[in-house]
């Protein structure tokens, strides 16, 4: 039952489990959980994400809601065509 309902963690935007389901995607891609946490921690003062995961574009309020629960300053989701000045 490799990749099916019954292998989806409980919130997959904060999953730290095996190599199934979810977590495929975890092992290419840092958990919104965790991008907060590291942001908080290095006292960013943005974040502009990119390299997103169409798997997570139908959830995009739910990753950022993830990485609010620590931190709390600007975030950006890049899309295709996204331009930056420093």
């Amino acid at each position: 039952m490799r990749g099916t309902q019954a292998n989806h963690p409980q919130n997959p935007l904060d999953f730290r489990g095996t190599f199934t389901g979810w977590c495929v995607l975890y092992t290419l891609h840092t958990p919104p959980r965790a991008i907060g946490e590291l942001a908080k921690e290095a006292e960013v003062r943005k974040l502009l994400l990119s390299h997103l995961s169409p798997a997570t574009e139908e959830m995009h309020d739910a990753v950022l809601k993830s990485i609010r629960e620590n931190y709390t300053g600007p975030v950006t989701l890049a899309e295709d065509g996204t331009r930056v000045q420093p």
